[in-house]
């Protein structure tokens, strides 16, 4: 609020007390409620619905009182041309009018209010969906004591620098006796895998994650790849892995978690237990 209400107000406080009159007394015989002459009293004229109105009733506050309104009052031309109207309609119509305002302020506010708390519901409602969404797919992860950064294998130090030496160095004139299968692969690489014993494992199928979360005792399955399959298990041991019908080795020697364990149509041969049954008498079956 200005000075210029607040000088107002002033004045016409003084000049009432003054003339030892009540607010009551000013309300009653101009028509205009004692809420609004305190707050012209005090320069509130954010209270009213327009300066226009302000002037009106503080006007008529200073007529009541016999104070020269022109001199008090400073107003513009297109305010000295809506005071004139509202001054036709009389203080109680005025009153009404403002009333009428305020009514349609506060359905507007009411009205801006349930649009703000729609509209926050839809961002929660967005924000709880995406979640949702997301955590669906994130799979049941491992936990830190099954796979163990440090303790980590791929299928054994020498197994895994043979592999590295392979992808290095195999060419078509290298491949020997494996050139016919990398030329003329089998239509699909199939692994199966049975589970002996509670193990948590995650098996992509060509970039695609098939398995993720615990493998029961007791339960098989066959799953099937062109070209790739990539195996993280919590407790490897408790797994047999045989591909194309043919047993694989251990794919951590020791028992440990093993991560990211790749078995694709270049190095499956270096996971096969190729004379298992002539060395010890035993046989490849692990139930399939």
């Amino acid at each position: 609020m200005g000075n210029y209400h607040i000088e107002i107000g002033k004045q016409l406080k003084a000049r009432r007390l003054e003339q030892k009159k009540e607010l009551k007394d000013i309300a009653k015989d101009t028509k205009v409620t004692e809420d609004y002459l305190e707050a012209i009293e005090t320069g509130r004229i954010e209270i009213f619905p327009s300066a226009v109105y302000y002037n009106l009733f503080a006007r008529s506050y200073a007529q009541e009182l016999g104070m020269d309104t022109d001199q008090l009052f400073v107003i513009s031309s297109a305010e000295s041309l809506e005071l004139e109207r509202i001054e036709n309609l009389g203080p109680e119509a005025a009153e009404k009018e403002i009333q009428e305002l305020e009514s349609k302020e506060k359905k507007y506010s009411v009205a801006k209010t349930a649009m703000w708390i729609s509209g926050f519901i839809v961002i929660i409602f967005i924000v709880v969906l995406l979640i949702f969404t997301s955590g669906k797919d994130a799979g049941t992860p491992p936990t830190a004591s099954d796979l163990n950064a440090e303790s980590t294998y791929y299928a054994g130090e020498e197994m895994s620098a043979d592999y590295d030496i392979m992808s290095d160095e195999l060419s078509d004139d290298s491949l020997g006796d494996n050139a016919t299968s990398v030329m003329n692969p089998d239509p699909k690489m199939r692994l199966q895998i049975e589970s002996n014993a509670l193990s948590w494992i995650r098996l992509i199928a060509d970039g695609d994650t098939i398995l993720n979360g615990n493998f029961e005792a007791g339960h098989r399955q066959t799953i099937e790849a062109d070209n790739q399959f990539v195996i993280t298990a919590g407790n490897p041991n408790g797994l047999t892995l045989k591909l194309n019908d043919t047993l694989l080795g251990p794919i951590s020697p020791y028992g440990q978690p093993a991560r990211n364990i790749e078995i694709n149509r270049l190095n499956k041969d270096q996971f096969f237990i190729k004379n298992r049954e002539s060395n010890s008498g035993e046989t490849d079956g692990g139930g399939f």
